[in-house]
């Protein structure tokens, strides 16, 4: 019978580890559990960097935030427009910050040259947020007066540069802003019959405005306008069918839609 010939290491060890491995499951174990907890941890991170966990302590929290560091770097550029002025007290004040706004305003009433209707219907929804229903309305009658000199103006220039006067001629829309405020002071201030006059004005402007039909609807009915109150719902209704506020105020009054 042959010998069989010497037996190799391997032979001899059959479970012998492969240099570099290390069979222990408990370090095996941990080495996963580890992996497993930076894997966790990176998730964390990223997840925090999308929905702006980990943004700087002064990052802005909501698009008005932001809006307002965008126009307030804007107006502190030299080259802000009149108009951006006027964007950045609207959104200061709703905000709540009347002082910025007021600050704001002064600063752009003192250099601007044109387009200056749209800071004096800032400053009466100022006086508006702030109850100043007085101050409301005059400032309102100021940009009422001085949106018309603007219109006055371009039609000039127009005639100055052969075109017809009105080509392109549209009321700036400080107008209706600025009579929108003044109607919602006088309400404000019980002066229910200048509320709606200064109602009307707006609505020339704005005709298709569904809410503040309404709110002339109501007015009139203070008033005794029962029928005037009627057709300013309908009106309503013909801008947005269905538009709950004037079915109600309809059935309120006894009126058919």
């Amino acid at each position: 019978m042959q010998e069989s010939g010497p037996t190799s290491p391997a032979a001899k060890q059959p479970n012998a580890a492969r240099p570099g491995r290390n069979p222990d499951p408990v370090v095996r174990w941990l080495t996963l559990a580890i992996a497993g907890v930076v894997i966790l941890w990176l998730v964390g991170i990223l997840s925090a960097m999308m929905f702006g966990l980990l943004s700087p302590a002064n990052a802005p929290r909501t698009s008005a935030e932001r809006d307002l560091r965008v126009l307030a770097a804007e107006t502190q550029s030299g080259k802000a427009t009149t108009q951006t002025y006027a964007q950045y007290v609207s959104t200061l004040i709703s905000a709540g910050e009347l002082n910025k706004a007021q600050q704001a305003l002064d600063e752009a009433l003192a250099t601007a040259k044109t387009d200056r209707s749209f800071l004096y219907a800032q400053q009466a929804d100022l006086a508006l947020a702030r109850k100043d229903y007085q101050g409301t309305v005059t400032a309102a009658n100021t940009a009422m007066a001085e949106a018309e000199k603007e219109l006055k103006a371009f039609m000039a220039n127009n005639v100055k540069n052969n075109r017809a006067p009105t080509a392109g001629a549209t009321v700036p829309t400080s107008f209706a802003d600025a009579a929108l405020a003044k109607a919602q002071a006088l309400y404000a201030s019980k002066d229910y019959k200048g509320a709606i006059a200064a109602f009307d004005v707006y609505l020339k402007q704005s005709p298709t405005d569904s809410d503040i039909l309404v709110e002339r609807a109501q007015i009139k009915l203070l008033v005794g306008d029962k029928a005037g109150a009627a057709a300013d719902y309908r009106a309503a209704l013909k801008y947005i069918p269905d538009y709950q506020p004037a079915l109600d105020g309809l059935k309120q009054i006894g009126a058919a839609k």
